[in-house]
């Protein structure tokens, strides 16, 4: 593929321009699962959060309690809401 780049412009044949963009579009579309398959990670993730906190909420002070709720926070996941 040869791309010639004069400043702001790019030439390129039209069989070279539909392989790109092809390819941006494969990008886009793997980004768009990838983004899905993280939310679904964080919606399970906030649902488990809420079912540990149920589970341990009588001792909330115990260090494991505190260690999960800090990797549960880095993660973005909050306490209940």
């Amino acid at each position: 593929m040869r791309i010639e780049c004069n400043g702001d412009r790019v030439s390129m044949s039209k069989n070279e321009y539909r392989q790109v963009m092809n390819k941006l579009n494969d990008y886009k579309q793997q980004r768009d699962s990838l983004i899905k398959d993280v939310k679904a990670q964080r919606d399970l993730l906030n649902d488990f959060s809420k079912f540990i906190h149920r589970k341990v909420e009588a001792c909330p002070g115990k260090s494991e309690y505190m260690d999960f709720r800090d990797r549960l926070k880095e993660l973005g996941v909050r306490g209940r809401d």
